[in-house]
């Protein structure tokens, strides 16, 4: 419809180790946990999907690439300042984001998800607990 469509990938920092300390029962928890949190810290008309593992994808419609990179820290903040209590142990997390928008000549939605994967990585790269943006990045399709 013409109007501006950004997306975040987003990942849990550190989570294989939380499964390999905790267990994949508290590390389901931890995602559930996770998700509630992107949940409430999102508008209603935006949509959050879980796509593998530890990853999740925020598609926020209506969205400019600097709303998308507020929003994002706003959410990471979030995150953040989240918990979960495991025997005498308070459990914390971090995210890293990779955000982008979709481009009129990109011929997917899929472009749109490699450049926020490549940003996600670097996001992973420089520290993690971290946002990184790829606007201008060209994903070519896959042969």
């Amino acid at each position: 419809y013409g109007s501006p469509l950004a997306l975040a990938m987003i990942d849990i920092d550190y989570f294989k180790d939380v499964n390999d300390r905790w267990g994949h029962a508290i590390g389901d928890q931890v995602l559930m946990a996770f998700a509630d949190t992107l949940k409430n810290s999102m508008r209603a008309v935006d949509v959050v999907a879980r796509i593998g593992g530890e990853e999740f994808v925020l598609l926020m419609t209506e969205t400019t690439i600097e709303e998308a990179m507020r929003a994002a820290e706003r959410i990471r903040t979030d995150i953040e300042a989240s918990s979960l209590q495991v025997a005498e142990t308070r459990l914390h997390w971090t995210a890293s984001f990779g955000v982008t928008i979709l481009h009129g000549d990109d011929y997917s939605v899929s472009a749109a998800l490699i450049r926020a994967d490549r940003a996600l990585y670097r996001a992973k790269e420089n520290g993690r607990n971290r946002i990184e943006c790829a606007v201008m990045d060209t994903a070519m399709p896959a042969e």
